[in-house]
């Protein structure tokens, strides 16, 4: 499998990146508020789709972001 698609850091991906953790704290919000219209805001309650985008906005975005810098560096720096 090649690797560099999907880990080589560049600005297209950068753009990406920023763009989904915005996306995603929007779906956070937008499942959240639907459901509290829906669903009335005592039905609701901790459980829900809500939380999975919270969990990508916040963990998900930024471990891919952490994993493309050191493999564009590890890439770069290495003897050929």
């Amino acid at each position: 499998m090649d690797w560099d698609k999907y880990l080589l850091f560049n600005w297209k991906k950068l753009i990406i990146i920023i763009v989904s953790f915005i996306v995603f704290v929007i779906f956070h919000n937008l499942v959240y508020g639907v459901g509290i219209f829906i669903f009335g805001p005592d039905a609701w309650g901790p459980g829900g789709d809500e939380p999975f985008f919270f969990i990508l906005s916040i963990f998900g975005v930024p471990l891919y972001t952490i994993t493309s810098i050191i493999y564009t560096i590890y890439k770069k720096l290495r003897p050929n």
